[in-house]
């Protein structure tokens, strides 16, 4: 796959459901980091049964930072472009009159229904409903 990858509005549109469902994942494995990391357990008398969690509370921890990746690795392998992974906010890069811009969609909106030129960022929005949908 080249990048940058673009995509039509009715394209990401269809693939909403997918980055939804990863950014939730992301979400919640990230609490759960978050969690296991304050964590701080100490051994100082060698006790077998200690060091088998402690071992454990590890596992735990480096399995979800691997998902935590894994997660993010696959929107960004099929183009999605996260500008705000904690407010759950990406980017889909379309083309409109000949130029760049990204679609623009965050965790909780029900559709893609802005879009803003490459060089704005997440105030520059604008309603999706000033593009001529044909050329997006």
């Amino acid at each position: 796959m080249q990048y940058p990858v673009y995509y039509s509005l009715e394209e990401a549109r269809l693939l909403l459901p997918i980055v939804e469902e990863k950014i939730i994942k992301i979400l919640k494995t990230h609490k759960a980091l978050e969690l296991l990391s304050t964590v701080n357990i100490e051994n100082e008398e060698a006790e077998q049964e200690l060091d088998l969690m402690i071992t454990k509370l590890n596992m735990n921890y480096y399995k979800r930072l691997f998902f935590y990746h894994k997660y993010i690795a696959e929107l960004l392998t099929i183009g999605v472009v996260i500008k705000d992974i904690k407010k759950g906010l990406v980017d889909f890069n379309a083309k409109h009159e000949g130029r760049d811009i990204y679609l623009c969609w965050h965790l909780g909106e029900q559709d893609i229904r802005y879009w803003h030129e490459i060089g704005d960022g997440f105030t520059g929005r604008q309603p999706i409903t000033l593009l001529d949908k044909k050329s997006v």
